[in-house]
């Protein structure tokens, strides 16, 4: 047991508290609006085409799927080709406010007709999801609402409610600590910028810091070396979706791009923008898009009369993309947005520091930036600790989707033949509680809050372990444009890191891709392999569930090189590269039985893909939210050390159907349909036992 762990125990036993208690629960952040669905339609890419043809002239409209017809959202994007999957399939995101404005418009039945299917007030998650299942119903009993046409060219894809939640813990107990100590330490550093020209805003004393720019070095990330030896970055660009950017900022990229820069609502984005509004309060998070895009990509700043390196890849061509006021992601439509936007203009890495629960709609995102050669990194997120409990702490997503590389926090260390420094999830000292003082609540505010981690399956599975906190980065404002801190914290800063380092790897091999292949996923699947292979398992504190494939090591990946879909190094046997899987937990064995149960067949044949889908989006959000369900879904993983350094295996796993429609009935998160098809396929595997 760590001292911290003893510590917080013997702390607790005074007060009769359990110091593992988790203060997680999701709530509605607005519970008197309505909740909308995201209603998605698949299609041919030849087919997609074709309607769009169709519905060039107002004449034409009503002959076309009202998913093509113009949409009467404020959001409009300006015309640009489709996304095509690997399946030469295209998914065309509709919301149901949208749809109903829309059909009312054309000569077609309109889904404000249909019930179920208009946005509602809801009481609760179940009631959001239950309704969705209803609408499906209603949808495929009035298909004509649709016009989906032939079978072969177009289906439904999915329907799901969009949840605008957040975490109770989270939203009750550590954003007013967050908020008083952004505050105070906002004022101090503005006040300190407008008296000296080289201000700068030290590093929190409550964990470890070293020189500026430390997590660059070849003990840490070794980005600056890797630099160095790939050089210019002429090939590749990179999307940083977050808050945006600041104009004025003195650390703003030299190969910035603001008119690829965008700014993205739930339905479209709005190219030519992207400017963080630094619009403060609950849930918001001003400045964190210019803080992060300095640790990316910032441009150098005056140091004892030298320039010093600020951002990872300083001549990284970027450009911005808004998706939230807020890094915590309550409505995963903006995110998803970001994505496609990304993907479609041509971004070769996006970073993102942004996190929430999991959705179709993102996934789907998600699943094209992958297939089109696109390498998403994600923070893995960040918690708070109160002493007698925490906030959710395990990854969320979609740094949790395996077809995206998450990024967890490492902290400072001495340099040594082995990292000695210790995972950003774990307890600071606790001297700092007991300290009272001028800046205390800065430092309560550092000390409760942490980079999340864990599961260990979720984490070997393909989350890189960065640097935080302590990190040099830009603190821009409006009246300091040139501010600079040493208290980059959260695995935001940890993000771009990785990000970075897989733009130096994609340069170093942009040779030995052809045209085809560098806008496939084999692009997005060697970067995330090569970083992976090279990350360091050789230390004493390593373990899976805090580290995930190990401690980032740019310059360690440049020995792997891409050749033929696989990964070659001249210190190990070829890697042949494999396509990831889609889902992040091992439903697929229960999502297979639902497709023969009595609720499944009770829906036309061309919409059973469409419940299915939503089948699984709910129970993966159930399985976030809920530790007992997920632990009934994951994989364990076995470490063992091998020369020095830990190598990870997953252990086969049998998912007890019965364990797992119990545990779902007993939420009340889950909705009944759910709990239904789940007591029919824990029957069917009974019987598949039995017989």
């Amino acid at each position: 047991m760590k001292k911290s762990a003893i510590w917080r125990t013997l702390a607790m036993m005074p007060l009769g508290v359990m110091p593992t208690q988790v203060l997680a629960d999701w709530e509605f952040v607005a519970p008197d609006q309505p909740v909308e669905l995201n209603i998605a339609v698949q299609m041919t890419e030849s087919a997609f085409m074709k309607s769009q043809n169709k519905g060039g002239d107002a004449e034409g409209a009503s002959a076309v799927l009202p998913f093509y017809a113009p949409s009467s959202s404020p959001e409009k994007e300006a015309s640009q080709p489709p996304l095509v999957g690997e399946d030469n399939k295209v998914t065309i995101w509709r919301s149901s406010s949208d749809l109903v404005a829309t059909t009312k418009s054309l000569d077609s039945p309109s889904l404000s007709n249909i019930e179920h299917c208009v946005p509602e007030t809801q009481r609760s998650r179940a009631q959001a999801w239950e309704d969705t299942y209803r609408c499906l119903k209603e949808l495929d009993r009035n298909q004509k609402a649709l016009k989906l046409g032939p079978e072969d060219e177009a289906i439904l894809f999915v329907v799901e409610p969009a949840l605008n939640m957040v975490e109770a813990g989270y939203a009750k107990r550590a954003e007013k600590y967050r908020l008083r100590a952004q505050k105070a330490e906002a004022g101090a550093a503005e006040k300190n910028a407008l008296a000296e020209t080289t201000a700068r805003v030290p590093a929190s004393p409550v964990w470890p810091s070293g020189e500026p720019g430390w997590h660059l070095g070849d003990g840490f990330s070794q980005l600056t070396s890797m630099g160095k030896d790939v050089g210019a970055l002429s090939d590749i660009t990179a999307a940083h979706l977050d808050t945006g950017y600041l104009p004025s900022a003195d650390s703003l990229p030299d190969q910035f791009d603001k008119a690829r820069s965008a700014t993205c609502g739930k339905t479209a984005c709005t190219p030519g923008k992207g400017v963080d509004g630094y619009n403060s309060g609950f849930l918001k998070s001003p400045g964190h898009g210019p803080a992060t895009l300095s640790t990316l990509a910032g441009r150098g700043y005056a140091l004892d009369g030298k320039t010093v390196q600020l951002g990872a890849a300083p001549d990284l061509k970027v450009f911005s993309v808004d998706i939230g006021d807020s890094v915590v992601h309550l409505d995963s439509r903006k995110m998803a947005e970001g994505i496609d936007y990304a993907t479609r203009n041509g971004a070769d890495v996006i970073t993102m520091s942004h996190g929430g629960l999991p959705s179709a709609r993102l996934a789907s995102a998600v699943n094209l930036a992958y297939e089109n050669g696109t390498a998403v990194f994600a923070a893995s997120g960040d918690y708070f600790d109160f002493v007698f409990g925490h906030t959710f702490r395990e990854v969320v997503y979609p740094a949790r989707y395996p077809r995206v590389m998450g990024v967890a926090g490492a902290t400072y260390a001495k340099v040594g033949d082995a990292y000695q420094g210790e995972s950003y999830g774990d307890d600071p000292s606790w001297y700092w509680l007991f300290r009272p003082g001028k800046g205390y609540f800065s430092r309560l505010g550092s000390w409760m809050l942490r980079g999340n981690y864990g599961p260990a399956d979720v984490m070997s599975d393909g989350v890189i372990t960065a640097f935080a906190p302590n990190i040099t980065r830009a603190l821009p404002s409006k009246n300091a444009p040139g501010l600079i801190g040493d208290n980059g914290g959260g695995t935001s800063h940890a993000t771009p890191q990785a990000a970075a380092a897989a733009a130096y790897w994609l340069q170093e091999n942009r040779g030995n891709f052809d045209a085809q292949t560098w806008r496939s996923w084999k692009k997005s699947e060697a970067v995330y392999s090569a970083l992976s292979q090279s990350a360091d398992t050789c230390f004493v504190d390593f373990n899976a569930e805090h580290y995930g494939v190990g401690l980032l090591k740019g310059k360690a990946a440049l020995s792997y090189r891409y050749g033929d879909g696989s990964l070659n190094s001249s210190t190990a046997k070829p890697i042949q590269l494999k396509n990831r899987e889609e889902a992040d937990l091992d439903i697929s064995g229960v999502i297979s039985l639902a497709r023969s149960t009595n609720i499944l067949n009770g829906f036309s044949a061309n919409f059973r893909q469409a419940v299915l889908e939503a089948l699984r989006t709910e129970l993966l959000q159930l399985a976030l939210t809920s530790k007992k369900v997920q632990k009934l879904l994951i994989h364990s993983q076995l470490c063992e050390r091998v020369d020095d350094c830990h190598v990870c295996r997953r252990e086969d796993l049998t998912i007890d159907l019965l364990k797992l429609a119990k545990r779902v009935g007993k939420l009340k998160e889950a909705s009944p349909t759910l709990k239904e098809v789940l007591v029919e396929v824990a029957n069917k595997q009974a019987e598949i036992t039995i017989n």
